[in-house]
């Protein structure tokens, strides 16, 4: 049975005529049937639960607005176009009190929807609307915090799908509540869903993120295109938080087949507190691009300096991290920042167009800097079929002000890597001193553990003009402390010497 709602009334309470059509459904039992809205705005200003067996069907332009304070709750199925459906707050200020009332809300139940949209709660309203009105930002939150509160922990995550383009205003938090769902799925359209920050408002800086993930909450992130647009410091920012009882929470995050572009920063950021135990369950990048950019400058002034990376992985991660099948590019301090975590990064593409530096605390211009921060950190690495067109691949460093304890760490394996530098070695305008395909010179003082270098089956090709000295495939420092499987390498163009070998001009 279908009951038109418009033969109940709308102009004081839509909230009443809903509950009026479902007295009509009742007939003298629990009410069944389908409710259907027409188009016209349903204001509601008391709140309503919408039973289970009973479908709320909207017509194209149908739109309800629970006021302040008010609650709309969906038991039954939901059926509606891909469209704007709820309206919980205005898009422009009170007239009378010059702000934006705080929203209603909508929450879900029983039949929940199986795919959730954020254009149900309004996307894309392009006017010309103060910093609390509500935008792309607001209604991808209140999409998020609609699925997660409609499943309860323990049964399959919720489905959030990203059918088009979103601006936002602001970052969007992915956070779990007590008794909600432990996970959620961000899935796009592939080649047409894309998250932007066309109207990013204040200042982007390089702590901002377009989407900050909650340690307590498993994320798939599949098929989307986000854009930083050389605004803000990450694509996406995951922090590692600790729970009530003082354990710190432990979930992964999976990222398949999306484009990290244009953050000022790192763009993806694992973050953790250092001091806490534990570990993230684990991180999975697969089929991936990232590219970070150099920060947006002033007008009439040349840009900056790199100084973030396309991933970074902070000292107190712990967890397992697994590249796979992804590319890395753009100008960064270094492609891969590793301070912690097992890493293990397969078929993957590195360029990092920035200028080499070596003098500085962090040093520009490498794909992957290899380093520890704490004597708790373990940072081993394996890289595996892999492809890299920069002048530096690996550098290990020891940390400034840490060079007695750092080098506690597991080992570094490297298998069938094939690097060969672009010529010429021109970099912004300015010509760059190479300094060694993969530089070591972590160490560690005291001796109880050594770091080790196995290489197996590398090729590294230098057939570039150099502005300046020669190319040194491996350069392992004063203080090497092992080094074992140099095996089948070939095409092992240059020389192997020590630090001061190099600064003598001598090879071994």
């Amino acid at each position: 049975m279908i009951v038109p709602l418009r033969g109940f009334g709308r102009a004081t309470d839509g909230a009443e005529a809903l509950r009026a059509a479902l007295a009509v459904l009742a007939d003298g039992g629990p009410p069944r049937g389908t409710i259907y809205l027409e188009p016209g705005r349903w204001t509601l200003r008391s709140s309503v639960v919408v039973p289970e067996q009973v479908t709320l069907w909207l017509a194209p332009g149908a739109v309800l607005q629970p006021a302040e304070g008010v609650e709309l709750r969906l038991e039954g199925a939901l059926r509606a176009p891909p469209s704007r459906i709820f309206a919980l707050r205005p898009e422009t200020r009170d007239a009378f009190f010059g702000r934006a009332p705080a929203p209603g809300t909508v929450s879900f139940g029983g039949r929940r929807p199986r795919v959730f949209r954020p254009e149900w709660w309004g996307v894309g309203l392009r006017t010309e609307a103060p910093e609390d009105a509500w935008g792309d930002a607001d209604a991808l939150e209140a999409c998020i915090l609609a699925a997660l509160g409609a499943t309860e922990a323990g049964v399959a995550p919720p489905e959030v799908y990203l059918g088009g383009r979103y601006d936002l205003q602001r970052t969007v938090r992915l956070s779990r509540r007590t008794g909600q769902a432990s996970g959620l799925r961000l899935r796009g359209n592939r080649g047409s869903s894309a998250v932007t920050t066309v109207s990013w408002k204040g200042d982007g800086g390089s702590a901002t993120a377009m989407l900050e993930v909650d340690g307590r909450l498993e994320v798939a992130l599949e098929d989307l295109v986000l854009d930083a647009r050389r605004t803000v410091g990450a694509c996406v920012r995951v922090r590692r938080r600790v729970e009530a009882e003082g354990a710190p929470a432990a979930r992964s995050l999976t990222i398949r087949r999306c484009a990290l572009l244009g953050a000022t920063a790192n763009a993806l950021d694992l973050d953790a507190p250092e001091g806490v135990p534990g570990a993230f369950s684990g991180v999975v990048v697969e089929g991936c691009v990232i590219s970070p950019a150099l920060p947006r400058a002033p007008l009439g002034k040349a840009a900056g300096v790199a100084v973030g990376a396309a991933v970074r992985v902070s000292a107190a991660w712990g967890g397992p991290v697994a590249l796979t099948g992804s590319h890395f590019t753009g100008p960064a301090a270094s492609l891969l920042d590793l301070g912690g975590a097992q890493v293990s990064v397969l078929g993957c593409g590195f360029f990092n167009s920035s200028s080499l530096d070596r003098s500085s605390e962090r040093p520009r211009g490498v794909d992957v800097l290899h380093r520890a921060t704490s004597l708790l950190a373990s940072a081993s690495l394996s890289l595996t079929h892999c492809e890299s067109y920069s002048p530096c691949f690996l550098y290990s460093a020891p940390v400034p002000g840490r060079e007695e304890v750092d080098g506690v760490r597991g080992n570094v394996v490297l298998v069938a890597i094939v690097q060969a530098p672009q010529a010429p070695v021109l970099l912004h305008g300015e010509p760059t001193t190479v300094w060694g395909s993969i530089t070591w010179s972590a160490f560690l003082r005291h001796g109880v553990m050594f770091p080790t270098l196995t290489l197996l089956g590398c090729a590294f090709r230098w057939d570039v003009e150099l502005s300046s000295g020669a190319p040194t495939v491996l350069d392992l420092g004063s203080r090497f402390g092992a080094a074992g499987g140099f095996r089948h390498m070939l095409d092992a163009i240059g020389i192997v010497r020590t630090a001061e070998q190099r600064d003598s001009g001598t090879s071994m």
